[in-house]
């Protein structure tokens, strides 16, 4: 029928229109986040929600990582040999 394929049409450039701009608020939040304007709640890569508290425990284990027996930034020359 004509209107089916009419109404198909219509949902399918919605669906589409949702998407994209779903897109584009994803990239915004990233680059809103990468300035420190708010506060972060995507993975590293800002097209995947994971929250604040995932976004927390991924830098407490990344400050963990950087300190395992490597003299680094942050350490205060703690680790030196």
């Amino acid at each position: 029928s004509l209107g089916g394929g009419i109404f198909d049409s219509i949902k399918n450039f919605y669906e589409k229109a949702d998407s994209m701009a779903a897109s584009q608020a994803l990239l915004l939040n990233k680059e809103l986040e990468d300035r420190g304007i708010v506060d972060k709640i995507t993975d590293e890569t800002g097209l995947k929600v994971i929250g604040k508290e995932a976004v927390k425990e991924l830098k407490t284990s990344a400050r963990g990582n950087a300190d395992d027996g490597v003299r680094g930034i942050g350490d205060g020359g703690k680790n030196e040999e």
